[in-house]
Order: structure tokens, then sequence, then C-alpha cells
């Protein structure tokens, strides 16, 4: 005769199936490596880009805002001879 234990699973799989408890999943250390990788990857190449804006974008904030505002120097009055 079956225990109450054996009657009800005590997991389901994603489509709602019972999932027998004796079951081994042997692809879920593959996944879960799998999923660390992938992280991993992702972190390294967001790092990546911070620093790489860091490193390249680096330089006097004035000489920026400078050159922004001679162009818009330069074609205010190009803009206004149009009219």
């Amino acid at each position: 005769m079956r225990t109450p234990s054996d009657l009800s699973p005590s997991a389901f799989d994603p489509f709602g199936e019972p999932v027998d408890s004796r079951c081994v999943d042997a692809a879920a250390p593959v996944k879960h490596r799998a999923r660390n990788v992938a992280v991993a990857v992702f972190w390294g190449l967001a790092l990546l880009f911070v620093v790489g804006r860091i490193h390249f974008g680096a330089g006097p904030a004035a000489s920026g805002s400078e050159t922004a505002a001679a162009h818009v120097q330069a074609q205010a009055p190009a803009a206004i001879q149009i009219r």
C-alpha cells in the first residue's frame, strides 16, 4: 500500500505536471553554471563599458560646454538670416 507522501507530489514542473521527488534532474548543475557564467559576462561587459566611457570621456568639462556654446553662436546668425 502507498503512503500519503507517495500519493501527493511535492513539486510541479513549469507545465503544472507533478514531478516525482525521487527523480534527479541531472541538468540542474549545468543550468546553474550556465546562469552564473551569463551573469558574470553581463556584469563584466557592463563594467568594461563604464570604465571605457570614463577613460575615453575624461577631460575638462568646460571645453565641452565651450564647444557647444561656440557651435550655438555660430549657428544662430545662420538661422536669423534665413528668415
